[in-house]
């Protein structure tokens, strides 16, 4: 989570940057995506459904928050 913090704070009003930033904010939430579901499979296939159930809840949760941080600097703009 480190990172999304990260890049929320490094945006900036220079439109060359921003657009960067709008680019680095759709990286980091296909990451983000990417990892959860990956996480999710690796429970399923140990037959652990209810940590892989977790792990897509926390995720989706995850990704929810990146994306309503991206809306809001879109909104600021």
């Amino acid at each position: 989570m480190k990172v999304q913090n990260e890049m929320a704070t490094k945006i900036t009003v220079d439109t060359v940057q921003a657009a960067k930033s709008v680019s680095a904010f759709r990286n980091g939430i296909t990451a983000l995506t990417n990892s959860w579901k990956a996480n999710e499979m690796a429970y399923r296939t140990a037959g652990d459904s209810l940590n892989a159930l977790k792990s897509r809840y926390e995720g989706i949760g995850n990704v929810i928050e990146l994306q309503k941080q991206k809306i809001d600097e879109l909104k600021n703009r």
